[in-house]
């Protein structure tokens, strides 16, 4: 008896559980395991995430677009760029269909396409593909400063401005140094705009960026001013590589 009604209470369990519920909870998991740095634990769980919710929602839902770029991003810091490819192609193609109904550039949707042209555009960059990875950060670019026209917030100029430190890091791997050197100056006015004069870690990235810029193009003493400017903007432990910022996980 004791046995069919534990029987039976398992199966109403499970025949009442909501997939997509398990799906969030599945990425909540997976996002603080990324966090601590549990890479592999946390691909494996945004894998069944993203099954969840393919299984159970349309392919263009917001949800499962999530889904494909938090697996997208993992890949990649993995060091799985053949795998995380096809993906951020994926997720691109079917965002690029969401903002053919957003006129308005200050819409999320493009916003999130951004996101995901810079992803892919670092990815590139990796595989040394960087005519491909210029021309997705030139095109990550123009939605952020068309952004910036009608979303004057601090989150918008951040979004800017990280694009921006993007494209000049891969100009600088190119040899464009000149070019390199006026997108990072720019990222940088653009964060001291809304950060003002306190440190700030992103600061302390774009200085640092800035100073190999100037290193290369021979100008040692402006280089040290600013290794020194980004050692006084450090508050806290760097993020990693200074030139990726990636986004993740939603």
């Amino acid at each position: 008896m004791t046995t069919t009604l534990i029987f039976w209470f398992a199966w109403w369990v499970c025949a009442w559980a909501d997939p997509l519920d398990d799906a969030s909870a599945i990425t909540t998991e997976a996002t603080a395991l990324y966090a601590e740095g549990r890479l592999k634990e946390a691909t494996a769980l945004f894998r069944d995430s993203l099954a969840l919710r393919k299984a159970n929602l349309p392919a263009d839902h917001h949800d499962v677009v999530s889904s494909l770029n938090n697996l997208s991003v993992v890949l990649q810091m993995t060091g799985d760029y053949q795998g995380a490819k096809p993906i951020y192609d994926e997720t691109i193609a079917i965002r690029r269909r969401r903002v053919s109904d957003a006129s308005d550039p200050g819409d999320e949707s493009w916003s999130e396409l951004a996101t995901s042209l810079s992803n892919l555009a670092s990815l590139h960059e990796r595989l040394g593909a960087f005519d491909d990875a210029r021309a997705l950060y030139v095109e990550a670019l123009d939605i952020r400063r068309a952004s910036s026209l009608v979303d004057d917030s601090p989150e918008a100029d951040n979004r800017l401005a990280t694009t921006l430190n993007g494209l000049a890091g891969l100009l600088q791997a190119m040899g464009e140094l000149s070019l390199a050197r006026a997108h990072q100056t720019e990222a940088l006015e653009v964060w001291r705009g809304f950060l003002g004069d306190e440190p700030h870690r992103q600061m302390a990235i774009g200085l640092s960026n800035l100073a190999g810029i100037l290193r290369y193009e021979g100008d040692v003493v402006a280089s040290r001013l600013r290794y020194e400017q980004s050692i006084q903007q450090t508050i806290t432990r760097p993020w990693g590589s200074p030139n990726r910022i990636w986004r993740c996980c939603s």
